[in-house]
């Protein structure tokens, strides 16, 4: 989108944008902490790591709260990887850079980070505290290979799993059983020593439905309840064994046959029983997709904000909500009306795929599946809360009257096949650009419904 936008795609806008703020790590992680009941200036040392797309604004606004408790700032310290955009300088924190814009894969840096993170971990003393913060995106920025695989092996098992269509949990019970870091593996270094004392606080800003803290980020510090077995499983049913990695493939068989050791499937207790590990999940979808039902609200709208996230073929998402909005359309319109679902769609990548993301494939799919009548009263966007969708600029797209006329007459099939739907709608000037918003919380789905408009299309 170029310029100021008017009308109903301003509201849309500002409804998508109220519920990526009310997820922001700079309210999330200070509650967090003040609910710990921790008496921050009394700990010899905090340790701050962690990995995600919230990582910088995370670590931020922790430093921010424990200086404010009076920590002094020799005794904090740390690193994080977080994507190179969003890296900047953090006194006492490192925030490495740990990829680029639009890569979601590991990388060099990314293991590099997770080797500092390990080895920090080395170091920490009695009675001082691990800080880890978590969020989406941290299973590419904490990236250590398991003994055996390269980074080139864990990049092409990821890719493979992508283009497949696998879910988030598929991919990260596979990519579990082929780290040092995931699957609880960060927890396990810390404690591979004994209780000395130390204590680990992980805060958790969720991107995953039904926020299972061990498939965010691939659970650094949690138990993993899923098994080499079950990682193999995925593999072959998707029909990924012959394009596998000779030595991925190798861990995953001698996983199941109990030759390498699993996951850490129990946290780490005191010897009176007391936690030594602690978890709080501090934002996930549902907090985004409340705001933003109250934000439709203040504009007018009568808000519906969708208990179950959207999930499933991004095609058969499609088809469900092209259904869904005939089905309100066929009834008479008083106030307008704001629908607002959340969650994650997967696709299915040709082999050679083009430019665009989940969200922009939706957005065009349903710009061809929606009658210009249809468009006449709808407006859609559909927008990562990161600020990514796929391999591109955007966070995703929107659709109003005067944008889906724009794409009428357009090759839209070709390009849908192609997973290219990056060029037609940065013709149609209806990308979301936002840069990066430091969280990460599923995508957001905001569907206006509206009387009729008059006249030719334009100003929608």
């Amino acid at each position: 989108m170029t310029g100021e936008l008017g009308g109903r795609a301003a509201d849309a806008l500002a409804i998508w944008q109220a519920g990526v703020a009310a997820v922001q790590p700079s309210q999330a992680v200070p509650a967090a902490l003040a609910a710990a009941s921790i008496p921050w200036v009394q700990v010899p040392r905090c340790w701050v790591v962690g990995g995600g797309k919230a990582g910088s604004a995370m670590a931020e606004a922790t430093a921010r709260f424990l200086r404010d408790k009076g920590l002094p700032s020799e005794r904090l310290a740390g690193w994080v990887n977080v994507p190179a955009e969003s890296a900047r300088p953090l006194p006492g924190i490192t925030l490495h850079p740990a990829r680029p814009l639009g890569i979601n894969y590991p990388t060099a840096a990314a293991v590099a980070g997770s080797e500092q993170i390990l080895s920090l971990l080395d170091r920490v003393g009695p009675g001082e505290w691990i800080l880890c913060l978590i969020s989406g995106g941290g299973s590419a920025l904490l990236c250590a290979p398991a003994p055996g695989l390269t980074l080139e092996d864990k990049q092409q098992t990821t890719q493979l799993l992508h283009r497949s269509g696998a879910d988030i949990r598929e991919m990260n019970t596979v990519r579990k059983h082929l780290s040092r870091i995931k699957g609880g593996g960060l927890t396990q270094r810390l404690f591979a020593r004994g209780d000395h004392g130390q204590r680990l606080l992980g805060l958790v800003i969720s991107d995953v439905i039904g926020d299972p803290l061990d498939v965010i980020a691939s659970g650094p510090t949690c138990p993993d309840p899923t098994t080499f077995g079950e990682a193999l499983e995925i593999v072959e049913r998707r029909g990924l064994r012959a394009e596998l990695p000779a030595a991925v493939l190798a861990r995953l068989e001698r996983g199941r046959a109990g030759q390498e050791a699993e996951t850490l499937k129990k946290l780490p207790e005191g010897p009176a029983g007391e936690a030594l590990v602690l978890h709080r999940l501090i934002a996930s979808q549902r907090h985004a997709v409340q705001a933003a039902a109250a934000a439709a609200k203040r504009l007018g709208y009568e808000p519906q904000a969708e208990e179950q996230p959207f999930a499933g073929d991004v095609l058969a998402e499609v088809k469900r909500v092209a259904t869904q909005l005939r089905e309100h359309l066929a009834r008479t319109v008083g106030r307008p009306l704001a629908l607002i679902a959340g969650g994650e769609p997967t696709v299915v990548l040709p082999p050679q795929p083009g430019r665009g993301g989940r969200n922009q494939h939706f957005i065009l799919a349903l710009a061809a599946e929606l009658t210009p009548a249809e468009w006449d009263r709808v407006t859609v966007l559909c927008a990562g809360t990161d600020g990514e969708d796929g391999p591109t600029d955007a966070a995703g797209a929107f659709l109003d009257r005067e944008r889906a006329a724009r794409l009428r007459g357009q090759p839209l099939a070709e390009h849908l096949a192609r997973f290219d739907a990056y060029p037609r709608l940065d013709a149609a000037d209806a990308l979301v650009r936002t840069g990066l918003t430091d969280t990460n919380d599923m995508d957001l789905r905001v569907m206006l419904l509206h009387q009729a408009s008059s006249g030719p299309a334009g100003g929608a």
